[in-house]
């Protein structure tokens, strides 16, 4: 660019040099040709269709870097960020909601301490430093990016070292941050997981602000920094705070889990936006030493599903709470084998009309996925394929599963086929127990892990396919599954992919 713009300086120069000397050189014949035309600018980077933005060790075995590939252009990626130094850490990264930049955290300027980047798509290799100076040996802990994809939020010791406090930074104007939390009880901290509510108005943030070692919730407005507000009820001393909080998809709603009420015994609860610090208790009492282990809302933010082991100690199970009916539950999985378990990672499907799930439900130990209407609780069927029996006490096992965003099929990874080899299968959601393969046959033994694109077209994923030991990335366009085509490029010996963001 600095070339092209010097030129664009130097031509006109020479024509009003080319005048003074009477023409450019013409001879007695008559004048030579004229100067040529100006060629026209390089047009402007335009931002891929499909953006992948993986994790690899693509250029130098054991170095990863972040790369932007195209599922539309497979094959085409460019590194994102600069070079880091020796022995440099990328330590996490996110996509924008507007899917033109990535922002991540990394030990890029001075090794050892972790600061926040971003990298507009437009401009690979050129990165931004979003967080203001930090206090030597200080590190950004966390962020999250705003709705609007205008902000950032990010928890950071940057003031006082050890001292962890929550701050805001525009994407227009890097490296100048506000403190958002109110001060701090010495010893304080803020928390793990900072998050926007939906229209981007509040920041909920966990942290020991009013009380060394506990630690509750606050909500926080962007626009009038360090005026906070506590979102949960009444904690004793003794209270422990899961992590987990959430607000609701509308953003009336926050959720939390903690054992206020008895100690040890971590219950969820349940406050209006509109109202902190009067919270309800969703799941009914409790008594001996139940749990619940995690909760999510429905998409529709009318309902609460969570896992808990509500009626036998030890055993989780996975029930459903209407908000008309809060502390009222309904069982969404029907009776398990003996030493079964719902796993925590159950996901709504975007209609709200379902749930999945994982669990050893039918044989004790061989995990499988199981669908549940909500209308109709206790009344789950299998999705996947049998999965065989390798003998010697060994079966095959379901690990993941996404719901396809149209809430038509179920993709999950099981090694279903041979033992220890784990594919990836879907199965349509109106003919359970009856899948298609979706990659080719691998060469070596994962595809994990694996996301749909949001429209649900195509499905990417990462896997040792071509050669075992590394991952690349693909895509299968979900018309076609088993034609997998190869979305990063190729790859120096010993590299690998190690994980991906695509659009949400």
């Amino acid at each position: 660019m600095q070339a092209r713009s010097r030129m664009a300086v130097l031509l006109p120069m020479s024509l009003m040099l080319l005048v003074a000397c009477g023409g450019g050189g013409g001879g007695p014949t008559g004048p030579g040709p004229g100067p040529g035309p100006v060629p026209d600018p390089d047009p402007d980077p335009v931002p891929p269709s499909s953006p992948v933005v993986y994790l690899a060790a693509q250029d130098e075995a054991g170095v990863l870097n972040l790369y932007l590939a195209d599922a539309d252009d497979p094959g085409t990626s460019v590194q994102l960020n600069p070079a880091l130094p020796a022995a440099g850490v990328i330590d996490s990264f996110a996509l924008s909601p507007a899917n033109d930049r990535v922002v991540y955290i990394a030990d890029q300027d001075t090794a050892g301490q972790f600061e926040l980047y971003s990298v507009e798509f437009t401009d690979p290799g050129t990165a931004v430093k979003l967080n203001a100076d930090l206090v030597a040996d200080a590190d950004v802990v966390e962020f999250n990016i705003s709705p609007d994809g205008s902000q950032v939020i990010y928890s950071a010791d940057q003031d006082t070292l050890s001292v962890r406090e929550l701050y805001l930074v525009d994407f227009a104007a890097p490296a100048t941050s506000t403190k958002l939390n109110s001060p701090l009880v010495q010893n304080g901290d803020v928390s793990v997981e900072i998050t926007f509510s939906p229209d981007g108005m509040q920041v909920l943030y966990a942290a020991d602000q009013d009380t060394s070692g506990l630690f509750e919730l606050y909500l926080v407005d962007p626009a009038v920094p360090g005026v906070t507000v506590k979102v949960n009820g009444p904690f004793p001393a003794t209270t422990t705070l899961r992590t987990g909080a959430l607000f609701s998809p509308d953003g009336s709603w926050i959720l939390y889990g903690a054992d206020p009420d008895t100690e040890t015994v971590s219950e969820l609860y349940v406050v209006a936006t509109a109202t902190p610090g009067t919270a309800t208790k969703v799941n009914p009492p409790y008594s001996g030493d139940s749990d619940v282990c995690n909760w999510k809302f429905s998409p529709d933010s009318t309902r609460i599903v969570y896992c808990a082991d509500e009626d036998t100690a030890g055993v989780l199970e996975l029930y459903l709470v209407d908000f008309g009916a809060l502390g009222v539950s309904a069982k969404l999985n029907p009776p398990l084998v003996s030493g079964g378990d719902v796993e925590a990672d159950f996901a709504f499907s975007a209609d709200s009309s379902f749930v999945a799930y994982r669990a050893d439900q039918d044989t004790d130990e061989t995990r499988e996925l199981y669908r549940v209407d909500l209308a109709s609780p206790g009344a789950a069927e299998k999705v996947n394929s049998a999965l065989p029996d390798f003998g010697g006490g060994v079966t095959g096992d379901v690990f993941a599963f996404r719901i396809r965003p149209d809430n038509l099929a179920i993709t999950y990874s099981a090694d279903q086929v041979t033992n220890g080899i784990i594919e990836l299968f879907e199965v349509d959601v109106s003919d359970p127990g009856v899948s298609t393969k979706v990659n080719p046959d691998l060469a070596g033994s994962t595809a994990h892990p694996f996301e749909y694109s949001a429209d649900g077209t195509k499905l990417v994923y990462a896997a040792d396919q071509d050669t075992s030991g590394e991952a690349e990335l693909y895509v299968v366009e979900v018309a076609a599954l088993g034609a997998a085509t190869k979305v990063s490029s190729p790859l120096v010996t010993g590299g690998t992919v190690q994980e991906f963001r695509i659009p949400r």
